[in-house]
């Protein structure tokens, strides 16, 4: 038992010096150009938030990718297999022999087949204009997004300390030099003002005098030093006052110029001209791929569809054939026989057309 409490006051006694070292620590004055235990805190606190929220955002951007792709790969696969549906039937049609069908029947299936193409066009057209849509938004939202515009600022914010920070420690080491050169001066002069111990020794009256006068020319210089370094300090002040009128003038007369020029870019060196110009031949392109696209489907609008244009072929067909009709019958006088004797008066396809049969010549039908 003597033991155990024993081990209990040390781990004790061990802990309370733990704790009184951590407070020591935490109170102990912290140097000129270090952060303190607090500021070291919200630092790291700072850079797990924005580690987070730099996470989110990259996760939301994935996932929004993701979804895309896969909806265009499924796109891709169901039109590879319609492309391939249509193959295999098309194959077949032409592997079966050609049977005549009722005209108003194949009239009847053109009809229902156009409209289904039609129907499904148009859901396919729908079907991209919300996938676009959707994509233009989400494109839109990723320039909005606090997240990544709270860390712009952060940055630029960051860079403004660093260079204000580098400015006040080349301020501050001046200032240093400074006094210290002052202080070697005063400590000189100190040593030039001691009296001399006149116990020990007696200057004559002619080093005394010498004496006086080294004290008072340097003394002068001393006075005409300080009223240079006043007149220097007075005219730096003056100097940064005036420079602040005129940075805030042309601050202002930039700003004026920049709003009434609306393509103004600002231009660093040649890399930025050159960024400058491939933004502007970028914004140009788009804008003539834009308008070649909407005359591209204005024209689509007006093209016939694949069944106007077959009832156009028929139709064309039809009326050579009733055209050639009309002169046959104009020829010989409507009479069938007198057609079938004549071979020279129509050709091969003609006489298709005509329905007149080459075997009823050959056998002088």
């Amino acid at each position: 038992a003597k033991a155990k409490a024993d081990l209990l006051d040390k781990e004790n006694m061990e802990k309370e010096n733990r704790r009184k070292a951590i407070l020591n620590h935490i109170a102990k004055p912290v140097p000129k150009h270090e952060l303190t235990w607090k500021q070291m805190e919200e630092l790291s606190d700072m850079k797990r938030k924005e580690k987070a929220e730099r996470f989110k955002a990259e996760f939301q951007l994935s996932v929004a990718n993701k979804s895309m792709k896969d909806s265009i790969t499924s796109n891709k696969i169901k039109e590879k297999n319609e492309m391939l549906q249509k193959e295999q039937l098309r194959k077949e049609n032409v592997a079966r022999k050609f049977v005549a069908k009722d005209p108003a029947k194949v009239a009847a299936q053109l009809e229902s087949t156009r409209r289904a193409y039609e129907l499904s066009q148009k859901r396919k057209q729908e079907k991209d204009s919300v996938i676009k849509e959707n994509h233009k938004a989400m494109m839109q939202n990723l320039h909005n997004i606090p997240v990544l515009i709270s860390m712009e600022e952060r940055a630029k914010e960051h860079e403004q300390k660093q260079l204000a920070k580098k400015q006040r420690l080349e301020e501050e080491e001046k200032q240093k030099q400074k006094m210290k050169e002052m202080n070697e001066k005063r400590k000189m002069d100190s040593l030039l003002k001691a009296k001399i111990p006149e116990a020990s020794r007696r200057l004559t009256k002619s080093a005394a005098y010498r004496t006086e006068m080294i004290k008072a020319n340097k003394e002068k210089e001393l006075a005409e030093q300080q009223r240079l370094e006043r007149e220097k300090l007075l005219k730096s002040q003056q100097e940064k006052e005036l420079a602040a009128v005129l940075r805030a003038d042309i601050n202002e007369r930039e700003a004026e110029r920049k709003s009434k020029l609306s393509g103004y870019v600002e231009l660093g060196n040649a890399q930025d001209t050159a960024a400058a110009k491939a933004a502007i031949a970028r914004k140009e392109y788009r804008e003539k791929l834009r308008a070649h696209r909407l005359k591209i489907a204005e024209k689509l609008k007006d093209r016939p569809s694949l069944i106007e244009r077959h009832e156009l072929e028929m139709r064309r067909k039809q009326a050579n054939t009733n055209a050639l009709n009309t002169i046959a019958d104009a020829v010989t006088n409507n009479d069938k026989k007198l057609k079938n004797n004549n071979p020279e008066l129509f050709d091969a396809e003609e006489k298709m057309r005509l329905g007149i049969d080459d075997d009823d010549d050959s056998l002088g039908i």
